[in-house]
Order: structure tokens, then sequence, then C-alpha cells
């Protein structure tokens, strides 16, 4: 029984590529990359190195999202407005 829901929950597993995909799609349409490393950093699991340098947000890989949340990631990216949002807040009420 379990390899059977092993299966059935690979089914749903959204590669890398989707991820990317989506990701340049929302910057053509002008979300900023801050916007989208911020979103990111919300979806990655506790002790992923999510320091700021210098006061920049750098980007960290998609791969770091874990698979189970990568739906909810994708989700959250379609709802993220085509600019930085004006508040942190903006970003947590995506993420949750």
């Amino acid at each position: 029984m379990k390899s059977h829901q092993m299966s059935e929950a690979s089914e749903f597993v959204l590669p890398v590529d989707t991820l990317r995909t989506a990701i340049r799609a929302k910057l053509r349409r002008g979300t900023s990359r801050q916007s989208i490393s911020l979103l990111i950093r919300k979806f990655v699991p506790d002790g992923v190195n999510t320091e700021r340098r210098q006061g920049q947000v750098y980007r960290l890989p998609v791969e770091v999202i874990p698979l189970d949340r990568r739906l909810s990631f994708l989700d959250a990216l379609n709802e993220l407005p085509n600019r930085l949002p004006a508040v942190a807040t903006g970003i947590d009420r995506l993420a949750s």
C-alpha cells in the first residue's frame, strides 16, 4: 500500500524546470527579482542559509524548495503582484 501512495505522490511533483519557467514568465510581466527572491525564502526549509548580504537579497536556487511545498510556491508566485509589495507582510500572506 505504501508503494502505491508513493507512486501517486510522485505524479504530482513539480520539476524545477516548471518553477523556473513560471519565474521567467512572472519576470517578463514585471515582477521584480527581489520580490521573487523574498518569496523563495519563505518556502525554503529551516537551516538553509537565507541571510542578506550588504542589504541585498540574493536569490536562492529553486531546488531548495521542498517537493511538498512547490505547488504552494507556484500558487503564491502566481498571486505575487507585478511590483515589489509595499510591506513584507504581503509576502508573508502569500506564503501561508
